[in-house]
């Protein structure tokens, strides 16, 4: 984990996604692809994090470029969605997906916890 300013990151690794968030504009990304094998953990600076600006009653702007979730990943990403969107009400998610697969994924997280998630297409690097 780097703390540059207001900015945190937590580099990718082979199962773990990369993570970005500005604790000033309370901007939150997650890139690449989530199978560790102990979410719990890899999530938790996101999850305290939200927790900080839903006591301060803020806003809060999510990023999500997933191209591969495993169950335990889904769940906890399930979790911080539907955690966002029943204790704000100033939020923005966007997804970003580049096969039809993860847009069912995206559309069933967002019909289980009712958020508004704006989904983009956005292909692959390298992919024709």
């Amino acid at each position: 984990m780097v703390m540059l300013n207001n900015i945190i990151t937590v580099p990718a690794k082979d199962d773990s996604p990369f993570i970005q968030i500005d604790t000033e504009k309370s901007l939150f990304v997650i890139k690449g692809k989530s199978f560790p094998s102990n979410p719990v953990l890899t999530y938790s600076l996101i999850k305290s994090m939200i927790n900080k600006v839903i006591d301060k009653e803020g806003s809060i702007y999510l990023e999500l470029e997933l191209i591969y979730m495993n169950t335990a990943s889904k769940l906890i990403i399930n979790e911080i969605i539907e955690k966002i969107h029943n204790n704000l009400q100033d939020y923005e998610i966007v997804w970003l997906y580049s096969d039809e697969d993860l847009l069912d994924e995206i559309t069933y997280i967002e019909w289980c916890t009712e958020a508004k998630i704006k989904k983009i297409y956005r292909a692959l690097k390298g992919k024709d």
